[in-house]
């Protein structure tokens, strides 16, 4: 290993070791997710050192990057999809290795996913199938370019898995067979590093029978990190309902080998369905209502995610994210 990867390494792994631990005892964000788009491409170098400085100058210690591929488009050069639409997981490697941050890489997203899984279980099978296999293509090109890098903590899986869609015993099956055999052929690709799934409720089952799911579901699998999204930006939930349910999944999950991370959703829903036919639109939350949710959030786990600041809390997203991104400097200089 060369000299500044062993550095790193220990940097890292001195982190892990105390930030959870005294030194975090007042509520922080521990990371953000990082949602890759084509537009991207058209951004100057000095856009990504920004962002980064300001993730660095807020405590983020972890960025998860949402997908590497989006349908067909990849952000790295893929010999089975061709060349990056830019090359985002260098830029994300590259930052991350500078300012000491881990990073997690997500495979494939399908924008499909919400139909497919609506699909009768004999369909969603073969669906599921044929999206694993996309992953897998993926993850095995991906793996010699950042197994062995200190810095990148791990996979994650893009789509989002709730309460009410996998309801059916026989969906809910078909889903942990998926989710058991990926994490079977993720694992030896980039040996000791994580496996992360993302989720969050319709408040279709009760928070005693949510928890009950997801240890159920994750169960043997391989998958150690569950980031789990409050919904009440995207109006799922509201925060005390929210609350609920987190408690219940801290609870619920507690020996299960899995990791509960709870994610802020740090935006306030202004335009899109439900609320109209028009795209989706959303503006930064408050300060106040960030904090609140952050205090909650931190007494279930310290791992606590943004969804997240490169839209809604960095000087680079315009004047809104960039008042909620000084707001919360303020705060955290507080006594």
């Amino acid at each position: 290993m060369k000299k500044s990867a062993l550095i790193l390494a220990l940097a890292l792994a001195l982190a892990a070791c105390v930030l959870p631990a005294a030194a975090r005892d007042t509520p922080a964000l521990h990371g953000t997710f990082l949602q890759p788009l084509r537009a991207q491409a058209a951004l100057p170098a000095e856009h990504w050192e920004r962002l980064f400085a300001a993730l660095a100058e807020a405590g983020v210690k972890s960025v998860v990057v949402q997908w590497t591929v989006h349908e067909h488009t990849p952000f790295y050069d893929s010999k089975a999809l061709g060349p990056a639409v830019f090359p985002l997981v260098r830029i994300v490697a590259d930052q991350c290795a500078r300012r000491g941050m881990s990073y997690r890489l997500g495979l494939v997203e399908d924008p499909n996913w919400w139909s497919m899984i609506r699909r009768e279980p004999v369909l969603l099978n073969l669906s599921l199938f044929r999206l694993r296999e996309r992953h897998l293509v993926t993850a095995r090109e991906l793996a010699p370019l950042v197994a062995h890098d200190p810095a990148f903590a791990g996979w994650f899986i893009p789509q989002e898995i709730d309460d009410a869609s996998f309801a059916e015993r026989e969906k809910r099956a078909l889903l942990a067979e998926h989710l058991s055999l990926l994490g079977a052929e993720l694992s030896p690709l980039a040996p000791g590093k994580g496996l992360a799934v993302s989720g969050f409720s319709n408040a279709f089952a009760d928070p005693a029978t949510l928890a009950a799911f997801w240890r159920d579901l994750l169960r043997d699998t391989g998958f150690d990190l569950l980031l789990f999204q409050d919904g009440v930006g995207a109006g799922k939930l509201g925060p005390k309902d929210a609350a609920i349910y987190l408690r219940a999944l801290g609870k619920g999950l507690q020996n299960s080998g899995v990791r509960l991370a709870p994610v802020v959703e740090i935006f306030e829903q202004t335009d899109g369905p439900p609320l109209s036919d028009r795209p989706f639109a959303a503006r930064p939350i408050s300060i106040d209502d960030l904090t609140a949710r952050l205090a909650m959030d931190f007494s279930v786990s310290q791992d606590v995610f943004a969804f997240s600041m490169p839209e809604y809390m960095s000087p680079t997203a315009g004047p809104e994210a960039a008042r909620l991104h000084r707001d919360y400097l303020d705060w955290l200089q507080r006594p």
